[in-house]
């Protein structure tokens, strides 16, 4: 059975190569006076965005302006800044450019400061927030990241050039990889058994093959569009609407932010095969597993477990499967479980209380 659900997708989404070039079309529709770019601290420079959306800015007598994030952190406290920053310059249009953290102070801006409308140059893809009303932000007083939705969240538009990903890190694929698949198998691991699982599954196969192409260095400008596109559709939503699951690895990490040194999807790496194993003998979860099972099986001689395939896809990206090598000193198990557990209880599928946890979680360190 699917659930009632509403969905929208207002945001403009704009592929393929060269395709900034659109955001000329796209300003000109706007009646824009002040613009400010927000980027890291180099790929948007060193890819010639910035250049590009200045010319196009003086071109249309808009007056430019950019914001470096040096400590690439969506913290509530740098948001505040920012924000003061654009109200300061009259600001009345962003464009973000990068991946998730980048996208998200925008959302956040727009969504919980002063309604500033904004688009997207994506270089980094891994998160879908340029396809998503979702956003993440660091909250300085819980110690933790905080994730919300708002319909106010959506980009005007969406510039996702493939080729942009040719400044990104082997660090940074591989947890990007980490972070897709995660997302795909949070959606995946929901009570209701549809149509949608069969799309989950070929999504989650094709992303172990574009990994494995990506690891011999076999990644072309075909293999980065098809990856660029499956990263903005996997956290769309458009694979849980209607569905019910339950985000539980990613309330884990977004809590362990304050005490890890790994990056999102290094950390997920550790955290999302395990906590599928703890769960394998919920119902749901059983269920979900045998299915994948079935499907990863059906043409394959050499017959493996659902569980198998998602704990080797994790061990290829990360050597790790313990987070006491990310921990920072700092980390204190007490305070650490007074953040994650703000209600009694975690999760909607496998639901499971602090006594419980505590288990799972020394499983991991």
């Amino acid at each position: 059975m699917i659930n009632n659900f509403y969905f929208s997708f207002p945001t403009k989404y704009i592929f393929g190569i060269n395709t900034i070039s659109q955001i000329e079309n796209e300003l000109s529709d706007k009646s824009i006076t002040r613009l400010c770019v927000l980027a890291g601290k180099y790929s948007a420079e060193k890819l010639g965005i910035l250049k590009i959306i200045e010319t196009i800015c003086h071109k249309q007598n808009i007056n430019y302006y950019e914001y470096k994030i040096i400590d690439g952190k969506a913290s509530r406290e740098n948001i505040e800044y920012i924000n003061d920053f654009l109200l300061n310059k009259k600001i009345n249009f962003i464009i973000a450019v990068g991946g998730g953290t980048i996208i998200d102070i925008a959302k956040t801006i727009k969504s919980e400061f002063n309604n500033i409308e904004f688009g997207v140059v994506l270089t980094h893809p891994a998160s879908s927030s340029e396809s998503n009303n979702s956003y993440v932000y660091y909250d300085n007083i819980k110690n933790k990241k905080i994730a919300k939705r708002s319909m106010n969240a959506y980009p005007s538009f969406s510039i996702c050039d493939p080729t942009y990903m040719e400044t990104l890190t082997k660090k940074q694929m591989y947890s990007s990889f980490s972070d897709v698949f995660s997302h795909l198998l949070e959606q995946f691991f929901a009570i209701e058994l549809t149509f949608i699982d069969d799309m989950i599954i070929a999504c989650l196969q094709r992303v172990v093959n574009l990994f494995e192409l990506y690891q011999k260095k076999l990644f072309t400008i075909n293999e980065q569009m098809e990856y660029m596109l499956l990263t903005s559709m996997a956290l769309s939503y458009i694979f849980s609407n209607g569905r019910t699951m339950d985000w539980v690895a990613h309330q884990v990490e977004h809590s362990l932010s304050e005490y890890s040194i790994g990056t999102h999807g290094e950390n997920l790496a550790i955290i999302m095969p395990a906590w599928v194993s703890f769960s394998q003998n919920n119902q749901y979860y059983s269920k979900k597993l045998e299915y994948l099972s079935s499907k990863i099986n059906h043409n394959n001689s050499k017959k493996i477990s659902g569980l198998f395939f998602i704990q080797s896809f994790y061990s290829s990206i990360s050597e790790n499967c313990r987070l006491s090598s990310m921990l920072k000193n700092n980390f204190i198990l007490d305070k650490y479980l007074g953040t994650l557990f703000d209600t009694p209880l975690l999760g909607r599928v496998n639901v499971i209380n602090l006594e419980q946890f505590s288990f799972f979680f020394n499983s991991l360190i």
